[in-house]
Formats: structure tokens, sequence, C-alpha cells
């Protein structure tokens, strides 16, 4: 996930993980249109903090479901593993993600940073890969609220809420999922995409 150096990843590493994404999720890969990514720098409002100028590629509605398969079993495994207790039917989430560096990453990282009470802050660190995956996580016991925060390198930043329905209404600003079993889940958007093929539009 685009790590900043070179000292991990050089250019036989990059292609073998590209490789492995177009043999196991094809339909996930960026669209390169590069008319259609002009006519989206064009539509931007002035003023706009993204670098809009370096866009080159559309990603594929299909992204998001992969990116929500992901966070919700982060949720529902750190929820089990500071509570004790299975996210269940009552339950709702909210995920959103950005790219690092964006206007909207920040947008994220001012919700986590008003969100987050005392930080749990914890990083993994990847021998082979370098320091790419650092997390927060926060856990109202009162109220059943599950914060978690996520980065990945300089690519990919994601911040999701899982708590009771009823207290997630009362978050503004919030697009709300209802609880599904991962086997559900992962059978629901597996034959949503199934099949698609893959290709690149010059």
């Amino acid at each position: 996930m685009m790590e900043p150096t070179s000292a991990y990843l050089d250019d036989r590493d990059i292609d073998k993980l590209i490789s492995g994404l177009i043999n196991n999720t094809p339909a996930a890969l960026p669209i390169l249109n590069a008319i259609a990514a002009a006519r989206i720098r064009n539509e931007l409002p002035s003023g706009t903090a993204d670098s809009v100028e370096e866009r080159t590629v559309i990603i594929d509605p299909c992204v998001h479901d992969y990116v929500d398969v992901f966070v919700t079993k982060m949720l529902y495994a750190i929820r089990y593993k500071v509570s004790g207790e299975f996210a269940g039917p009552k339950h709702r989430r909210w995920i959103m993600w950005a790219q690092v560096g964006t206007s909207s990453a920040r947008y994220l990282t001012g919700r986590a940073e008003a969100f987050f009470g005392e930080l749990q802050v914890g990083q993994r660190v990847n021998v082979e890969l370098g320091s790419q995956f650092q997390y927060r996580h926060g856990f109202n016991a009162a109220h059943g609220y599950l914060g978690l925060w996520m980065q990945f390198g300089e690519g990919l930043m994601l911040f999701s809420v899982l708590g009771p329905g009823q207290q997630m209404a009362t978050i503004k600003g919030g697009e709300f999922k209802r609880y599904l079993p991962m086997r559900e889940l992962g059978l629901r958007v597996n034959k949503r995409h199934q099949g698609r093929p893959w290709k690149i539009v010059a």
C-alpha cells in the first residue's frame, strides 16, 4: 500500500502484488481512462484541496464493497477483543475511507480525533514490507460504541464506528449499515462481483 521508501519493495515485489490483485480480485482494479479522469478534474470546484492534477484513474464502485468487508472484519474482531462480546443484529456500522494526503483524509482524521477520548494506539511492523499499518481504537463501554482508525502507509486511511442502532442514530453525517454475519457479507460481495472481466480503457 504505497510504501514511501524503496527499502522494502522493489519493482519485482510490486509486480507480484499487482499480479495477485489481477488474479484474485480483477473487478477492483482501477480503470485507466484519461478522458474520464480529465472530465472529473474539470468538474471539481476551484480551490479543491486535493492534488486533482495527479488523478489519472477511476476507482470501480466494487472497491467500496471489498473495503467494507475488510473493515467489518476488523470491527467485529476488535469489539470481541475489547468487550468479550460479539456484534449482533442490534448493531450498526459506519465506514469511511480516503486516500492519504487528500482533504477527505484530513476530514476523517478530524472525525477520529473528535470521537476518541483517551486513544489506544498500536502499530504493527511487517519485517518485509516496512511499517505500513497503524491503528487506533477506542471503546465506550457505557454506550457500546467502538471507534477504529487505520492507516496503511501513505496509501489508504479508514475511520469506522460500530455500535447499537439507537446510539448510532445520534451520530450526524453517518451512513449506517445493518449488522451482517461475515459469511453472509462475504457471499453477497463475491456473488455481486464474480466473473467480472478485467479491462483497462485507454
